[in-house]
């Protein structure tokens, strides 16, 4: 009996040994899969913190664009509206002045589009502020003109 309940002992410590060991390596496996899970949660904050950087510039970019695009709408009018800084109507003045008959040659106007400033960022504003009224003025080479150049100036400027 003593012999049957040796085997049996061993048995069952032979079982008991077996079962830790299959739990050991259950518990590497199971450790091993926690550290992959946790590299590939560190590896995906990564991608995404870096998603969202590219998604900052991208918009960034977009915002500059735009900014540089009503620059480029802005820089377009200003040149088109050049006459603007001459007065109102100014272009529907030089039209009108195009198509009329002049006693001498065409007006020539406004002076202030054949002045260019040296160091403008220096010069311009005291230039304006004193010959402001010199440079929307126009030339005439017969008087006989200046009654007709003038009744459309005071209608321009209504």
């Amino acid at each position: 009996m003593e012999v049957h309940t040796q085997a049996r002992r061993e048995e069952t410590i032979r079982k008991l040994q077996q079962a830790r060991t299959e739990v050991d390596e259950v518990d590497a496996r199971v450790k091993e899969i926690v550290a992959k899970e946790e590299a590939k949660r560190a590896e995906n904050e990564g991608i995404k913190r870096d998603g969202d950087q590219v998604d900052s510039t991208r918009k960034n970019a977009e915002r500059r664009i735009m900014q540089i695009n009503d620059m480029i709408k802005q820089c377009q009018q200003q040149q088109h509206n050049a006459l603007n800084p001459y007065g109102n109507n100014m272009k529907e003045l030089m039209d009108q002045i195009d198509r009329m008959k002049w006693h001498g040659e065409k007006p020539l106007g406004p002076l202030g589009r054949f002045v260019q400033v040296k160091e403008p960022e220096l010069w311009a504003d005291l230039l304006r502020s004193q010959l402001a009224h010199l440079l929307t003025a126009f030339a005439l080479t017969d008087t006989r003109d200046r009654p007709q150049l003038k009744r459309m100036l005071d209608q321009s400027r209504k």
